[in-house]
């Protein structure tokens, strides 16, 4: 696990904001975070209420006002959904006792957050509390559809067959999303070669399958559930293989096309900074029953290889 960011707000003096800092960053640095701090004149209860667009939404917000007789502390979640207030009496200012007691409470909140505990009260109660209009955010800059690109690798495993179980091979994985909304990504995957042989002629089978999938993000931080559906086609080399002796004319290689229909169901556990472990499951439907054949004159054709016609897969990989 790549260290956690949170992002701190510090307003009093430059010299109480730099001692605060300071010890902030010793005690939030035993869970793995990494603080990035800015010195602000005031906090503004409005900036801690008003979610804004994120493209990497840190794993905790928090703002810190020392400028009084108390020190007002409010952190805002990843998906900024609930905030924990307190506030710390200063009666001999920002002394060393005050300095450590608002670093633990930051400390024990970062790791409740990275334990996927849930912290304070809902944002609409904190707002409400706080006095702050829900018709008067803080002058944003116009809101912008943003989208995200991520790249991945994988390796899928497919059920293909009785006679033969498993086909599978390597893919990766390009997807596009709106922040905060669903997200498409389109899938090619190389199916190692299937040898499959009876008592009068063999076959090879091998290709691409290329998929294209949408669907809803479910939920935020650590974990996320990736559902999908959509569609897309096996591009098959059938390549007939000679059997000494069984005297049978063999065609030529061809390439052949077959659709499928599929829905997935993934889970995602973050891994590495951006980087994410990956594991799904996904069904595909063959839409015209594709089967191999051995044809004989003048009878009916013999199934060589007979795939079935719902293939279920599991892949396991990596996106960023």
């Amino acid at each position: 696990m790549g260290p956690l960011v949170v992002a701190l707000f510090v307003a009093g003096t430059p010299e109480d904001a730099a001692r605060l800092e300071e010890v902030v960053r010793e005690l939030v640095a035993r869970q793995g975070a990494t603080v990035v701090v800015e010195h602000t004149a005031a906090i503004d209860p409005r900036d801690v209420v008003t979610p804004r667009p994120e493209e990497r939404p840190p794993l905790a917000r928090a703002w810190i006002d020392v400028g009084g007789s108390r020190a007002a502390i409010y952190v805002a979640d990843r998906p900024w959904q609930r905030i924990l207030v307190r506030e710390v009496p200063l009666p001999s200012g920002l002394d060393e006792v005050a300095r450590e007691e608002i670093a633990h409470i930051l400390e024990a909140t970062v790791e409740a957050l990275a334990s996927g505990e849930a912290i304070g009260r809902p944002r609409e109660e904190v707002r409400r509390s706080l006095g702050v209009s829900p018709t008067a955010p803080p002058d944003p800059a116009p809101a912008r559809s943003s989208i995200r690109l991520r790249l991945g690798a994988f390796w899928e495993a497919q059920g293909f067959s009785t006679a033969q179980p498993i086909a599978h091979g390597p893919g990766a994985l390009v997807e596009a999303s709106l922040a905060g909304g669903p997200a498409a990504w389109t899938t090619a995957a190389w199916r190692l070669p299937i040898d499959h042989e009876t008592p009068e002629v063999g076959i090879r089978v091998q290709g691409v399958a290329a998929r294209l999938l949408a669907g809803p993000v479910l939920g935020t931080g650590r974990v996320a559930v990736r559902p999908g559906f959509g569609g897309g086609a096996d591009f098959v080399r059938v390549q007939p293989l000679a059997i000494s002796g069984s005297g049978v004319r063999l065609a030529r290689p061809r390439w052949t096309i077959v659709p499928f229909l599929r829905v997935a169901l993934g889970l995602e556990l973050e891994f590495f900074g951006d980087t994410r472990l990956s594991v799904s499951g996904a069904c595909d439907v063959d839409l015209v029953d594709s089967f191999y054949f051995l044809g004989h004159a003048g009878a009916d054709r013999e199934a060589v290889l007979d795939p079935w016609t719902i293939r279920p897969s599991i892949v396991l990989g990596v996106v960023r």
